[in-house]
């Protein structure tokens, strides 16, 4: 029933593409069919023809343009060097200006590659030593680019990719730069030179980066350093250094390894313990010499009722007792277990006597 629906359908002029909409039928599965049991071959080979003659025609004339745009693309190419200067006049863009090019250079109608293809070849076809002798024989670029044939932007390409720098930079400038900037982006930007340049120069001169770099934030720790002394009218402690990640404690450690280093390399005194810092020390005399008070007052008093006069823990108790022995404050009698403590000096004990410098 599809068949014949088909048959009557194509009859009657439908295109082949309503055909197999109307019939639910793939449009392959129409054509194959028709030609097979309806001797429609004729039909299909004209229209075939037809069709072929029509697109070979069309891709002949579209042929002719593009080889006419070729030329004239090449034609302004040789004539600017410049593909923005080509896009420009042609009224079309970069990207297709390349293209033309490209397809120009399959054809066989032009030489010239331009941008990476392009890049290549100028690296193929002029060596270091082309582009030293030139630059030798011409004071200027715009020479040097007539000379050989290129662009200011291909002769400023190829001087970077060998690392010729058209002016030399004296050290003593170099240095500076590098000293006044923390990145190679930023001296390249302030000397005008490309990084390849850069490097160029680095191991012409024989600088070491890394050390100068180290130089410069170790200066920069000290600088930090000697304006929070001026503002305390001291040498700070070490939790005064410390804050946030990028505080000058974690800049010491990351150049010098420790505080201790940085005050030994840099012949910086300690500074003397804070008021806090002698309250746990305080605290220990007072207790040393509440002990020594109570064996004064009592005599002979042996360690359990110290501990319970004083409210001490024996171990501390225990390491008072030991110290003020030591010091000659006070002696014992009798065994370990049955000792009992007098006292053999009155004075306090200082706190220089506990501490000796």
């Amino acid at each position: 029933m599809e068949c014949r629906k088909a048959v009557s359908l194509f009859e009657n002029g439908f295109p082949m593409r309503e055909i197999s909409e109307i019939c639910n039928v793939p449009q392959k599965e129409i054509e194959s069919f028709l030609k097979k049991h309806y001797q429609l071959q004729r039909y299909f080979a004209s229209s075939t023809h037809r069709q072929d003659e029509e697109h070979e025609s069309a891709r002949a004339s579209s042929k002719s343009d593009i080889v006419e745009k070729i030329n004239r693309a090449k034609d302004l190419y040789e004539t600017h060097y410049s593909i923005c200067k080509v896009a420009e006049i042609m009224n079309i863009t970069r990207e297709r200006v390349r293209q033309l090019l490209v397809e120009g250079e399959r054809l066989g109608l032009c030489r010239d590659i331009p941008i990476k293809d392009r890049k290549i070849k100028l690296l193929r076809r002029y060596s270091k030593k082309d582009i030293i002798a030139s630059i030798q024989r011409n004071i200027t670029q715009e020479k040097v680019c007539r000379e050989l044939r290129i662009t200011p932007q291909s002769s400023f390409f190829l001087m970077s990719q060998y690392g010729i720098v058209w002016k030399m930079i004296n050290k003593g400038r170099l240095i500076a730069s590098i000293q006044r900037n923390y990145s190679k982006k930023k001296v390249c930007k302030e000397l005008r030179i490309v990084p390849q340049s850069l490097n160029y120069l680095i191991n012409f001169y024989g600088i070491d980066w890394r050390l100068i770099q180290g130089g410069i934030r170790k200066g920069k720790c000290l600088g930090k350093y000697y304006r929070i002394v001026k503002k305390l009218k001291r040498h700070p402690h070490s939790d005064e250094l410390i804050g946030k990640p990028g505080s000058l404690y974690s800049s010491i450690i990351r150049n010098w390894g420790s505080l201790a280093a940085f005050r030994k390399i840099n012949k910086i005194k300690k500074p003397p313990p804070r008021y806090n810092h002698c309250r746990p020390i305080l605290r220990k005399v007072k207790k040393i010499n509440r002990v020594k008070d109570i064996v004064l007052k009592h005599g002979l008093v042996d360690m359990s009722t110290i501990a319970r006069i004083s409210k001490i823990k024996q171990q501390s108790l225990y390491q008072y007792l030991t110290l003020l022995r030591k010091l000659g404050f006070i002696g014992f009698t009798g065994s370990r277990q049955k000792r009992k403590y007098k006292i053999i000096k009155k004075n306090d004990v200082s706190l220089g006597e506990l501490f000796p410098q």
